[in-house]
């Protein structure tokens, strides 16, 4: 039964990322697994039990984030602060966790515009809902972080700052050192 919903978890995945290929996207995204990353990331599941982070403090399994400001495939699917509709960010290495995608407005948003570019309120979990969460000393703020986000239990854009309309981010979770000595990036592209 096990292989099975495995097999059916690969097509799926397949005709997605087949599909998102064909799209004619100008920049691959980062946030599409390979077939290594499923692999690797069953470890973190049951067969009946969405993955979520592991408690052993290694950084490994999965991390969820609820957000204002950010959203798949655009702004007008963003992902808020809804339990059951937290968004799994991709892994794409053992502990790193990545969300990319360009800056765009909150309204009339096109395919890609991933991040508001005037707006971010973002808070990371151990699942898919409230309860095992990153609070406000959780991650430290890696390289020029700082001159672009804040951090208020829910990490924001700093005063005074907005987004380039139309440039790439990439916002970065690295937990490979474990989870008490994670970091937060988020680097223009």
């Amino acid at each position: 039964m096990k292989k099975t919903l495995y097999l059916i978890l690969l097509l799926v995945l397949c005709i997605c990322v087949s599909s998102s290929c064909s799209r004619g996207d100008d920049e691959p995204s980062a946030d599409i697994l390979s077939l290594d990353s499923l692999i690797d990331r069953r470890d973190a599941m049951d067969a009946y039990v969405l993955a979520r982070l592991y408690q052993q403090a290694d950084g490994s399994g999965a991390l969820w984030l609820m957000a204002w400001g950010l959203g798949s495939p655009d702004q007008d699917h963003q992902f808020g602060f809804n339990p059951g509709a937290a968004y799994s960010m991709a892994q794409v290495a053992p502990g790193v966790y990545q969300f990319t995608g360009k800056a765009g407005p909150e309204k009339d948003s096109v395919r890609g515009d991933r991040y508001r570019y005037d707006y971010l309120s973002v808070k990371f979990f151990h699942q898919n809902g409230w309860g095992g969460e990153f609070g406000a000393g959780a991650l430290k703020m890696a390289g020029s972080t700082a001159s672009l986000l804040k951090n208020t239990g829910n990490f924001e854009l700093a005063d005074g700052v907005t987004l380039e309309l139309g440039a790439t981010y990439r916002m970065t979770v690295d937990l490979s050192k474990g989870i008490e000595n994670g970091t937060i990036d988020l680097v223009k592209l």
